[in-house]
């Protein structure tokens, strides 16, 4: 009989689908062969799969693998997974799946929401948080700005957009905004954008106020976006050469979360065993403001680069 059915990692890459999953049961079968697990689609025959049984864990989970090569056309909203051992069967939609799995990978995230606590605590003081949110344009219809009315929000980008406060460059901060003019700042998926972002951690410190919170979301592994200024991609130890006592802070909490595989498109020997390893798609870290700096990178961004962002 089997109890639960437990998604961690649903991947596809052109018409080849894994799904890897945990399975607990009602008592250990005679036979791992005597479990089932196959995928489905509305129309024609199974396609080519194979499952594998990977390993049984101290919980009782049975540790199951499954290999298909799938059309494309009809995932995964007309495909399905079966489980199945003895007579009881587990089927699941193939979207549901891929939605179990993406919460698997989203569950460590470090988000906007590390923000509150510092939100309703401002808000107990009598006064409205200040947030700046930097790169803030609506590039997907909303920002996350839009759900924090509890704050005034100010909208700085270097593209003039609806919703935009201030146009200016990241790496000039404190020439639009006077010192300590903020109580926190978000940032998403701009830092891989800038050319100087050592630079642009100063001109953070400038901005806000001393005990001020900066919560940052952006890439340590994903394909490059907005050529040609792509420049650099972050770990969850990276942000330590940014954000430390000489530039006036200190890291609370820095995550990476949603794995991606990585797979050359050229194979050799040399890259043997390297589709099992991978990086995240998301790197976030919160940090506080802990005192001044006397560090200086008196570098401006037309010295450095002759292109501009491409808008």
């Amino acid at each position: 009989m089997i109890v639960a059915l437990q998604l961690s990692r649903c991947v596809v890459f052109h018409s080849y689908l894994r799904i890897e999953a945990f399975l607990y049961l009602d008592g250990v079968p005679d036979d791992v062969a005597d479990i089932r697990m196959q995928v489905r689609f509305d129309h024609g025959p199974p396609p080519p799969q194979t499952i594998r049984f990977v390993r049984r864990h101290e919980n009782g989970a049975f540790e199951m693998s499954l290999d298909a090569l799938i059309d494309r056309t009809m995932f995964p909203h007309r495909g399905y997974l079966a489980v199945g051992h003895g007579s009881s069967e587990i089927v699941r939609s193939l979207a549901d799946v891929c939605a179990d799995a993406q919460a698997v990978n989203r569950r460590d995230a470090l988000t906007w929401n590390c923000l509150s606590p510092a939100i309703e605590a401002i808000t107990a003081e009598g006064r409205r948080p200040r947030l700046l949110d930097l790169g803030g344009r609506r590039r997907s219809g909303r920002t996350v700005a839009d759900a924090l009315d509890s704050c005034d929000v100010v909208v700085f980008d270097i593209v003039a957009d609806a919703g935009v406060d201030v146009v200016g460059d990241a790496h000039e901060l404190s020439r639009h905004f006077p010192p300590e003019s903020f109580d926190l700042v978000m940032c998403n998926s701009v830092f891989e954008h800038l050319l100087m972002p050592w630079k642009v951690a100063l001109e953070l410190n400038a901005v806000l106020r001393p005990g001020g919170l900066c919560y940052i979301h952006t890439h340590q592994s994903i394909g490059l976006h907005d050529m040609p200024w792509d420049f650099f991609r972050y770990s969850d130890t990276a942000w330590n050469g940014l954000f430390n006592r000489r530039t006036g802070f200190e890291i609370v909490e820095a995550r990476m979360s949603y794995f991606n595989h990585i797979v050359t498109a050229g194979w050799s020997e040399a890259y043997v065993g390297s589709e099992a390893s991978g990086g995240f798609e998301a790197s976030g870290v919160l940090v506080r403001k802990i005192g001044g700096t006397d560090l200086s990178w008196n570098v401006g961004l037309s010295e450095a680069i002759a292109s501009s962002y491409p808008r």
